[in-house]
């Protein structure tokens, strides 16, 4: 809990404002505003894997502020992989961009398991 919460609980308790008026004022420091070690941290790295044949093609690592010019570094085998799949890059990187936690992203297999791709933000 935070102080400003703490601090308005304390008044209702000592009676220095009513437990109404306490309500109102924790509602007011908006409940939705998460501390600071409640927020996820935004992923950092984009790492692109491509394997053929169980041979790596591509290891690439990433700053995520770099990570639309890395898209133009993906062999275009696996562009047209991830095409088959419906699977939008640019919009993937939107919402990276945003925040998401973690792990895995995308792990696709092509239809024959000789091609593989994973996006890993880290």
């Amino acid at each position: 809990m935070n102080e400003d919460r703490l601090r308005i609980l304390k008044m209702v308790q000592e009676g220095k404002v009513s437990p109404e008026e306490g309500e109102r004022l924790i509602e007011a420091l908006g409940e939705a505003q998460p501390s600071e070690s409640a927020k996820p941290k935004k992923p950092k790295l984009l790492k692109i894997r491509v394997k053929e044949g169980g041979v790596t093609k591509a290891n690439i690592t990433i700053p995520i502020s770099l990570a639309k010019l890395g898209l133009k570094f993906i062999p275009k085998d696996a562009q047209m992989t991830l095409g088959d799949q419906k699977i939008d890059l640019e919009e993937i990187l939107r919402v990276i961009e945003e925040g998401v936690p973690d792990g895995k992203i995308i792990d696709v297999d092509d239809e024959n398991g000789n091609t593989k791709v994973e996006i890993v933000v880290e």
